[in-house]
């Protein structure tokens, strides 16, 4: 088998604050981008901004998630 380089678990305390502060940062930039999002969708730099989300959404799905699952837009809704 292949030796895979896995980062490892975080042993003290400090480490897992760490971690959690780092998340904490992601989600809310991601919803900054949905705030931001919403707001010119319906405005008049939606032809700007739909590729740009397009980009996001296809890197995001690659990686394995859903847009609306990483935004926390609740089941059954959707952003566009």
């Amino acid at each position: 088998m292949t030796n895979v380089d896995l980062p490892q678990r975080p042993v003290e305390l400090g480490d897992v604050l760490s971690l959690h502060e780092e998340l904490h940062l992601i989600y809310r930039s991601m919803n900054s981008l949905y705030e931001f999002t919403e707001y010119h969708l319906v405005g008049k730099d939606a032809v700007l901004v739909a590729p740009v989300l397009g980009i996001i959404r296809d890197r995001l799905g690659r990686a394995g998630l859903r847009f609306e699952e990483v935004l926390s837009v609740p089941n059954g809704d959707q952003i566009f």
